[in-house]
């Protein structure tokens, strides 16, 4: 697929979306939102199979990291600490522009490493591999949860980004774990019972 006539495929899907189907964020009834990350999804599957798009993003991976760091360090100075009320315009509009360069730039960055130095077969690629989807599933909730419980205490601020990456990965990794290891029990009590 053409990637300007997926672009405009996706532009087609949201203006279609907006117009009869606005967002509610009800996932049983939120039509806008489910036709535009699934579009958005399927973008990003017909993009990843093409040899084209991952040259561009190898291209592209040292400018994009060192976007991503002057957006980190701008945002840092913009918003030194979470804003008790609303920030004026101006700076709510720099934010948006800041944290949505922050956010593509760091994938292509991310996307670009990772195609140079995980392009090989070894034991901690095929242990993430297995490990993925577990990972996905739980991230989210994992976050908002140490957000939220970061809140309640009256610990959160912008500087809390870190350690809840840091406690997000670490909880994953120990869920995954006790998944993985949940499976080889209960696989040994099946052929046991088997035999």
């Amino acid at each position: 697929m053409d990637t300007d006539n997926s672009r405009h495929a996706v532009h087609l899907a949201q203006a279609r979306a907006a117009t009869g189907l606005p967002p509610t964020l009800n996932i049983l009834t939120d039509w806008y939102s489910h036709s535009v990350y699934l579009m958005s999804f399927l973008f990003g599957v017909v993009m990843a199979m093409r040899s084209e798009y991952w040259e561009a993003v190898v291209d592209m991976r040292k400018p994009a990291l060192i976007l991503t760091l002057g957006c980190a360090v701008l945002l840092a100075m913009l918003f030194p600490g979470l804003p008790a009320g609303a920030p004026d315009r101006w700076q709510a509009f720099a934010g948006r522009v800041l944290a949505g360069t922050f956010q593509w730039c760091a994938i292509v960055a991310i996307l670009g490493y990772a195609k140079i130095w995980l392009n090989s077969e070894n034991a901690v690629i095929r242990y993430l591999n297995r490990a993925v989807l577990t990972y996905y599933v739980l991230h989210q909730t994992v976050m908002l949860v140490i957000a939220y419980w970061l809140r309640e205490l009256g610990l959160m601020s912008a500087s809390s980004f870190m350690p809840i990456v840091v406690a997000t990965l670490a909880i994953c990794a120990l869920c995954y774990e006790l998944k993985r290891r949940l499976e080889i029990s209960w696989k040994a009590r099946i052929r046991a019972g088997i035999a």
